[in-house]
């Protein structure tokens, strides 16, 4: 079972100053994702690493800049990824923050739910014989 332990305390990419245990628990969790094979133990930004950074935004529909924030979009869907397959829950952060998952919807499920409404639209059905929109 993953154990979630820190945080990044610095930004992490490309031209950055990279804490080296920041690196270290970037390359950790991605590799446990699967997006980096990576030594993991290797204290530097490596060009799998960046690569793997950028996929994993790809893939959850972030930003691709291959960098991570402290508190940024990026790790806290990384945090939230790790817990899905763990099925711990994420840790929670004291501080003033809202939690991006609770706040954030599927872009799907935002998208059927309009094309749901804009289906189940009316019409005035004295002007016209047709009760939805086309």
């Amino acid at each position: 079972m993953l154990s979630f332990s820190n945080f990044i305390t610095e930004p992490v990419g490309n031209n950055l100053t990279n804490s080296p245990d920041d690196i270290r628990y970037t390359k950790n969790n991605l590799n446990a994702l699967g997006f980096i094979q990576d030594d993991v133990n290797e204290e530097i930004l490596t060009r799998d690493l960046d690569q793997g950074i950028k996929d994993f935004q790809e893939q959850y529909n972030l930003r691709r800049d291959g960098l991570l924030f402290p508190r940024g979009e990026t790790e806290e869907s990384v945090i939230s990824a790790l817990a899905r397959i763990s099925e711990e829950p994420p840790p929670q952060r004291g501080g003033f923050l809202p939690d991006i998952q609770k706040k954030r919807k599927d872009p799907l499920l935002i998208l059927k739910e309009t094309l749901e409404k804009r289906r189940g639209r009316k019409t005035n059905p004295k002007t016209t014989g047709d009760t939805r929109l086309s």
